[in-house]
């Protein structure tokens, strides 16, 4: 029989009606994998009848505990000494010790005689260790009575060394011999196999009470207590590990008791280094070194064994075996056992903190630690009883936190609900139940808790919290509560109460609060980069000088300043690698750089003080020509504030150093401002930019271009009608300017045509003309329309709305594509049309549609003017002729006569328009037929 024994795990396979059918390896030490010749790693969960199919049946059957089997595997051509415990119904350890193949035994005869011709050998019997000498006297007594003999026993050899001997009465050639053999060896290993059986049974009862006891303290109390006493232990400590070598002590168990000992202190380096690495430490004190043998004096041991726990691969702690009588170090059979508890001792842990991870995510906010609107949810019932009373319920807001998200985002915004999270606990202590209710919302329950004392946590609450701050930020939290006295009550209402006062306080203490926080944001931008704060300072004096060269009115101006000043405070939220970039930004850099302007809008907006502001800054990236950001906005639908803080933060970021390139001369500054006129810049604003606060000379247009009707495909000069001046050189004529340009024959509709000129003298200017362009056909409608009159039939699209017209046999076929963004986006126009006042007109037109729609009819005509106070720019009026009302018809796939009639109430002239506007909505195709205008017979 070999030294070293080797174990297994099993777990029983069942069938559905619950027979055995085979058995599992579910754990084994090194020794099973060595005796037996399996890697038992690479057949982990393979089936025992794999490598024993002659230990299925001894299983089935029962023969576990003190039996002895001998085996044969086929597996590995060896018979093997088997031993089966099985302790619970799912699992069962069997351990094997290789042997040869079995014979009879025979006892060869040596001189360990101690009976001879029916009288003992004194000489002999001397010899037999004293606590055995009574057994074998009684045995001597036996033998004399019954000529039995059959005993082992201890003997003192010369060499003073413990002897176990077997001596026994054998019927040899027809005599009885007393013959006796050594049997230390087999005796030793013996001992040691029920030393390891007992320690086996208790590895296997303990990771049973661990794996199956829900009670988890209860579990590792049994378990350290049934593996301390198998080994005969003083105590086991189980340690966690904390930070700076500290380890926090949880468990001890001491001989007959297992309590929480809640003890922290700081290890021994050395040995935190071991562990750390998950090594182990089996020492005598007597062989450590001077400073482990005065730590572990210490502890009052003798000798320790150390074993680490891992939990999901990562170090949790150990488990400490210790002894404080005597000194015993762990053999290396036991040690391996011994890891297979501490595996197990980490499993359950690790199901435990599982089982709390879960439990508590179940019932907690994930950010705060805070119990969440679930475990309120469940608690509001429980607490609503009588012994509670009274109950007092606070509700809490932290103020200004979507503004603190926007400006320096949700991590710092997570840092303040944490920070208020902080405050609540330390103010309401630990019998309040404190509950994060929503994303920036607070409840606190209190039971037992009268009004009085209500209102002074609140107080509190608020007197903490303007303490603290984050990013210079300071935390102010709305808070009110209402409560509970007497059973009547609902505490439903006492809980909408106490929101309801919260939220009239947060309405007086808000718009403060956020108007301090965009304070702070601003002077945290500055903080965070000076080379911006300098810029906005800059950009607010520009806006400053063109609203006075504006003649804006001193509120104007003022407001202008603060524009100036703010628009850039989106640029908090960014990142400072990104604006100090020196080199070309990445598309998604620029995507971020972008944002800035609708976070500063939304930061501007949450403040009553500064709303005003707010769209200004929103749209201060917007062009001209619509490609702007971040709505795309055109032309006038840009806000004048936007259009000239444009202008004036284009202005400074030229002509100031960026980490990207040197800044711009004054005329390079200029001819870039005038280059982009038109397409980017408001050309007037550019011009009293340049002329009256640069006090430059700009070439003037000083008589824009009117709208013009122009024939798909033709020729025609945009200069037309155009005046020139130019103070540096009067004989300067259109002769200088020569320009023509053709059509797009892609493009129908009203749009703007700009031009880029520069005169002999190598001048800048932008030219910018309204152009209507579209097909022109001559109808003789035989009584179509109007009588002897001959109309023009125009096509008019606009804002993207993309559709053609086909006509024939008087018939007119819409095939539109897309629509518009309004009805009148696209539309068909018959102009040239005289009505005279006082007449009243009816139309009537046949029409369908391939899909159910409306379309309006219009009659009026179109005022070409200047706005006031933008003497280059001019807009269009519709004037129609007709009530709304009367003027919208439901065209249906059914082909039907249509009528409108109305009275000509103004005067007019021959520049009237009929036209029909269909252009927002999905594809479809419409026809028009039979389209007459006619005076009403009295």
């Amino acid at each position: 029989m070999s030294d070293s024994i080797g174990y297994v795990q099993c777990k029983i396979i069942k069938d559905n009606n619950g027979e055995i059918m085979d058995y599992l390896f579910n754990n084994a030490n090194k020794t099973f994998d060595k005796i037996i010749g399996i890697n038992y790693n690479e057949n982990l969960n393979d089936k025992i009848s794999y490598v024993f199919p002659e230990i299925i049946d001894y299983i089935k059957n029962g023969i576990v505990g003190s039996k002895e089997i001998q085996c044969f595997s086929t597996y590995s051509n060896k018979w093997y000494s088997v031993k089966i415990i099985n302790l619970i119904k799912e699992y069962f350890f069997i351990y094997f010790n290789q042997i040869t193949k079995p014979k009879e035994d025979l006892y060869e005869k040596n001189h360990y005689e101690i009976i001879l011709d029916n009288e003992i050998n004194i000489s002999l019997f001397n010899q037999v260790y004293d606590e055995d000498r009574q057994t074998v006297l009684a045995e001597y007594n036996k033998y004399l009575e019954l000529n039995e003999f059959n005993i082992e026993y201890r003997i003192i050899s010369e060499g003073n060394e413990i002897k176990w001997i077997h001596s026994k009465l054998l019927l040899i050639n027809d005599q009885k011999v007393i013959v006796s053999e050594d049997i230390t060896n087999r005796k030793t290993n013996y001992l040691s196999l029920i030393d390891k059986e007992r320690i086996l049974s208790a590895i296997l009862y303990s990771t049973n009470e661990l794996l199956t006891n829900c009670n988890y303290i209860e579990a590792i109390k049994t378990s350290l207590t049934i593996i301390g006493k198998a080994l005969g232990l003083d105590q086991i400590k189980l340690f966690q590990l904390g930070e700076n070598m500290f380890a926090k002590q949880l468990f001890i168990w001491s001989h007959d008791s297992v309590f929480n000992e809640l003890i922290e202190f700081q290890m021994l380096e050395e040995y935190y280094d071991i562990i750390n690495k998950g090594e182990i430490i089996n020492e005598l004190v007597k062989n450590s070194n001077m400073e482990a043998k005065t730590y572990l004096e210490h502890l009052e041991n003798l000798s320790i064994l150390m074993i680490p726990i891992q939990i999901n691969k990562k170090l949790w702690g150990f488990i400490s075996f210790e002894e404080c009588k005597y000194e015993r170090l762990i053999s290396d059979d036991k040690l391996s056992l011994l890891k297979l508890f501490t595996s197990s001792i980490g499993k359950a842990i690790e199901r435990k903190h599982e089982e709390n991870e879960k439990e508590f995510l179940s019932y907690h906010d994930s950010l705060t630690g805070l119990y969440n609107r679930r475990y309120f949810d469940y608690q509001f019932k429980l607490i609503d009883k009588s012994h509670n009373l009274p109950i007092s319920i606070i509700v809490a807001d932290v103020n200004g936190l979507k503004l603190i998200n926007d400006a320096f985002g949700h991590f710092t915004g997570d840092k303040i609900l944490k920070e208020a999270a902080d405050v609540f606990q330390t103010v309401c202590g630990p019998k309040s139940i404190i509950v994060r209710w929503g994303g920036d919302e607070f409840l606190i329950l209190l039971p037992r808790t009268s009004s009085d004392s209500a209102k002074d946590i609140v107080k509190q609450i608020q007197e903490q919290s303007s303490k603290r701050h984050i990013n210079t930020i300071n935390l102010s939290i709305s808070a009110a509560f209402d409560t509970k006295i007497n059973n009547e009550s609902d505490l439903t209402k006492i809980l909408k109460n106490a929101e309801d006062m919260m939220y009239k306080q947060k309405l007086v203490e808000s718009s403060s609060t956020r108007s301090k926080t965009v304070y702070a944001i601003i002077h945290a931008l500055h903080e965070k980069n000076q080379r911006e704060e300098q810029h906005s300072k800059r950009v607010s004096e520009v806006c400053l000088k063109i609203g006075v060269a504006l003649n804006l009115s001193e509120m104007a101006i003022s407001k202008l300043k603060a524009i100036g000043l703010l628009h850039d405070i989106g640029k908090i939220a960014l990142s400072e690698t990104i604006l100090n970039k020196p080199g070309k930004l990445t598309t998604s850099e620029w995507n971020e750089i972008k944002r800035h302007s609708e976070i500063g809008y939304r930061i501007l907006n949450s403040s009553n003080d500064l709303k005003e502001i707010a769209e200004y800054v929103l749209h201060h990236h917007e062009r001209l020509d619509g490609t702007g950001y971040p709505s795309g906005l055109k032309g006038d639908e840009i806000p004048l504030f936007s259009r000239i803080l444009a202008v004036a933060d284009a202005y400074d970021a030229m002509t100031s150093v960026r980490t990207y390139r040197q800044p711009l001369s004054i005329k390079e500054t200029i001819n870039e401002l005038i280059r982009n006129t038109c397409t980017h810049f408001d050309v007037n604003i550019v011009r009293v930019f340049i002329e009256k606060v640069l006090n430059e000379p700009m070439y003037k247009v000083i008589d824009g271009a009117s709208q013009c009707f122009v024939v798909k495909g033709d020729r025609f000069n945009p200069l037309e009608d155009i005046f020139i001046h130019d103070e540096t050189d009067p004989e300067l004529s259109i002769k200088d300017l020569k320009i023509e340009g053709i059509v797009n024959e892609k493009i129908n509709g009203m749009y703007k045509l700009i031009y880029s000129i520069s005169n002999c003298h190598g001048e800048l200017e932008k030219l910018e003309r309204i152009v209507i362009v579209g097909k022109i056909s001559m109808y003789p409608y035989n009584n179509s329309l109007i009588e002897n009159n001959i109309v023009k039939l125009v096509k008019s699209q606009f804002d993207s709305a993309i559709f053609n017209i086909i006509d024939y046999n008087d018939q007119i076929i819409i095939e539109l594509y897309s629509g518009g963004m309004y009805e009148w986006s696209s539309q068909i126009i018959f102009s040239g049309i005289k009505f005279e006042k006082g007449e009243t007109y009816i139309v009537n037109f046949e029409a369908k549609a391939d899909i159910v729609r409306n379309i309006n009819l219009n009659i009026g005509w179109l005022e070409i003017r200047e706005i006031e106070n933008r003497k280059y720019n001019t807009d269009y009026i519709w004037h129609s002729f007709i009530e709304k009302q009367i003027n919208v018809f439901n065209i249906n796939p059914v082909k039907q006569n249509y009528t409108l009639e109305f009275k000509m109430e103004d005067e007019t002239n021959n520049n009237t328009d009929l036209k029909f506007e269909f252009g927002k909505g999905e594809q479809n195709k419409i026809l028009f037929d039979n389209i007459i205008v006619s005076k009403k017979v009295r």
